[in-house]
């Protein structure tokens, strides 16, 4: 429980501080995961190793042997729920230029790995459901608004290249600034108009 709300916290620290991390760097959380939960597990023998050679010489205390045992017994526990997260997290659904998303799927992934020992699972699936149901919203409109901008410019530059072309075709006689200035903005109107921009 504890590596996973250290993960969360790690994911929503970079994409609130502006780094929002793209699936290979998500999915090197979870291979490095992996490779600390096999360190532990060579430390814990090692440990273990120790503590057997100093309890029989009777170095240590029966109570220091047993928050030992105690200790690695929590770290049994615990490893097969954090390899299993660390697996998810680096085994997730990732599409590339999708960092938003893909910081979702791997706390979803994260999230559902440890829903054996979670009681919150489900209620945290939802809520994740949700952020990704308003973040995806949310890039639509974004996305929407960039595609309106850029139709907006290609309508100006339209209407400018007509009111040259009809400058040019005119000759001088009556052309005065207000004249041009009139024409283009009938011109980029009609562009406008034309191609659906308001």
């Amino acid at each position: 429980m504890k590596i996973r709300i250290l993960m969360t916290m790690i994911v929503l620290l970079l994409m609130f501080s502006g780094c929002i991390p793209l699936a290979s760097d998500i999915q090197n959380v979870g291979r490095q995961t992996l490779k600390l939960s096999t360190a532990v597990d060579a430390y814990q023998k090692e440990v273990m190793d120790i503590k057997l050679l100093v309890e029989k010489d009777g170095l240590i205390s029966a109570e220091t042997a047993d928050r030992i045992n105690k200790l690695s017994g929590e770290f049994d526990r615990i490893q097969p729920t954090l390899e299993d997260v660390a697996t998810a997290i680096k085994d997730a659904d990732y599409v590339d230029g999708e960092t938003f998303g893909n910081a979702i799927k791997g706390l979803q992934a994260a999230n559902t790995a440890s829903s054996p020992v979670n009681p919150y699972a489900p209620l945290i699936q939802v809520l994740l459901g949700l952020v990704a149901t308003v973040g995806t919203g949310y890039g639509i409109k974004k996305r929407s608004d960039a595609n309106a901008a850029t139709a907006k410019q290609k309508a100006d530059k339209q209407g400018r290249e007509l009111t040259l072309r009809e400058i040019a075709s005119m000759g001088t006689d009556g052309l005065t600034p207000e004249t041009v200035k009139e024409l283009m903005y009938k011109n980029i109107g009609n562009a406008r108009a034309h191609n659906g921009v308001t």
